[in-house]
């Protein structure tokens, strides 16, 4: 019996799926590798440039789902969010701080957080968890805009995330997100 993700159109979803399974603790990796052979996912070579950790690049996971979920209101997107935000949520509650780099056992490898980190699961908590967006709100980004800027004013890469994060992703008309002719 095919699961509904094998199903066509699924595949975003499958390919979300089956990668974060790299992940002990399920979180999306920055990078992994399609083996053509087996056509399974695995974990870049240690040797490499290009990590398999969560991490900068992984973190745009979340808002990208969440704008699956409020602007299509997609239920795989909120059951990705729900399942593979728990490593983060008890990260969350049990010490208010999410590492910015986490190995694929779960484990923080930096002592460092990330403000683009924590816009991009502000968007991702505000779908499956509103109380917790809110803290990371409260908590994390309003204390590091100063002056316009979150963090500093050469965070390229930290504005741009947090003014996406930020967004007001169910506020957007839906007429805009429907197909054009």
């Amino acid at each position: 019996m095919r699961s509904r993700l094998d199903q066509p159109g699924h595949s975003s979803y499958r390919v979300l799926d089956e990668s974060t399974n790299l992940s002990l603790v399920e979180l999306p990796s920055d990078w992994v590798v399609l083996d053509m052979t087996t056509r399974r996912f695995r974990a870049t070579p240690v040797d490499t440039r290009l990590r398999s950790m969560y991490s900068f690049d992984a973190f745009r996971v979340w808002w990208r789902v969440a704008m699956d979920a409020a602007w299509f209101d997609e239920p795989r997107a909120e059951e990705f969010l729900e399942q593979h935000l728990e490593h983060i949520q008890e990260l969350w509650r049990s010490r208010q701080v999410i590492p910015a780099r986490i190995n694929l056992v779960g484990s923080a490898i930096a002592r460092y957080e990330a403000t683009s980190q924590y816009a991009m699961l502000y968007s991702a908590f505000e779908i499956v968890n509103p109380d917790i967006a809110e803290e990371i709100y409260q908590q994390k980004l309003i204390p590091t805009y100063q002056n316009g800027f979150w963090d500093n004013d050469s965070a390229y890469y930290t504005q741009n995330l947090v003014w996406l994060g930020l967004f007001p992703l169910a506020d957007v008309p839906a007429s805009l997100l429907q197909p054009g002719e």
